[in-house]
């Protein structure tokens, strides 16, 4: 699902022992969360054009439920000082979360390969 934001997405609560760390490699901006030193989610994003590209938002399925791919989200937002649009493709899953988020449906989304380009 192509999703698209005009806004800030909300705040909510966070595990008190929750750590971030942020890389930014060729301008993409990579987030990690770790609870107790093991990492249990992850994103990154970039800025193009003044729209700001989430991707391969991933929550470790044992910490799945607790806030975390809310926190990966917000986490690179504040972080790319992304008060301007988002975009995003969203799996299944993906969406339902996204869509608490303030995140809205802009168009179903597929991606297609050919065995010759993989």
């Amino acid at each position: 699902f192509l999703m698209t934001l005009d806004d800030q997405m909300p705040e909510g609560p966070a595990p008190e022992a929750l750590r971030a760390g942020f890389e930014a490699v060729d301008g993409v901006l990579f987030c990690r969360l770790s609870l107790d030193g093991v990492e249990t989610a992850r994103g990154r994003a970039v800025v193009v054009d003044g729209v700001t590209v989430f991707d391969r938002i991933a929550v470790d399925e044992p910490w799945r439920r607790r806030g975390l791919g809310r926190e990966v989200m917000r986490r690179l937002q504040v972080e790319t000082g992304s008060e301007r649009r988002g975009v995003l493709v969203a799996t299944r899953d993906g969406r339902a979360l996204y869509e608490t988020l303030g995140w809205r449906l802009h168009s179903a989304y597929t991606t297609a390969a050919s065995p010759g380009s993989l």
